[in-house]
């Protein structure tokens, strides 16, 4: 079926009213699908302080029509710039910003685990291509972490993706992931 991906802050940059533009997009063009990303610096802005509003509203009305979704989770995301956190974790030591970024991760797949609309969750996007500014590949260990966790979480397929230029595609079956995206 028909499907496609969705950013807010996309949105946003472009100078639309995301609501707006979401809610066309599902009256007019009515995707069987969705991916949606979950930012870490929109979800949680200030350290332990979520605002769950934004991604509330998507979820919400693609329940209401039936939509099937993605939910990117983790550092590295579809779209430019790839890499995202919240100003207060970019100065963070690497082994605290890692655990900070499981528990988004967490609270992120807690809140929506139970939403009939959620059909898969993307952990990490092209974790190990290095691509834009200031945005390192995801190491192995963080990726199997943050795979168990969302494993350990919820019982829905898990989607990994590398690189359609660069990638070499092969690395997704050694993380045990449902399904595979270029």
């Amino acid at each position: 079926g028909f499907g496609l991906n969705f950013s807010l802050t996309k949105a946003e940059y472009l100078g639309f009213d995301w609501r707006k533009m979401y809610l066309d997009i599902l009256e007019d063009l009515r995707p069987e699908r969705l991916r949606v990303m979950a930012l870490w610096e929109v979800v949680e802005p200030q350290d332990n302080e979520f605002n769950f509003e934004e991604i509330d509203f998507i979820v919400r009305e693609a329940e209401a029509r039936n939509v099937k979704m993605i939910l990117t989770l983790g550092y590295k995301q579809p779209g430019w710039p790839e890499c995202h956190a919240p100003q207060w974790a970019q100065e963070l030591e690497l082994g605290i910003k890692t655990q900070e970024l499981r528990d988004f991760i967490q609270a992120v797949v807690e809140r929506y685990k139970n939403s009939p609309a959620i059909s898969a969750w993307q952990v990490e996007n092209e974790p190990f291509f290095v691509f834009g500014p200031e945005c390192e590949a995801v190491s192995e260990q963080t990726l199997e972490k943050e795979i168990a966790l969302v494993r350990g979480l919820d019982s829905r397929p898990i989607l990994l993706t590398d690189s359609g230029e660069k990638g070499p595609w092969l690395w997704a079956g050694r993380f045990g992931a449902d399904i595979f995206g270029s």
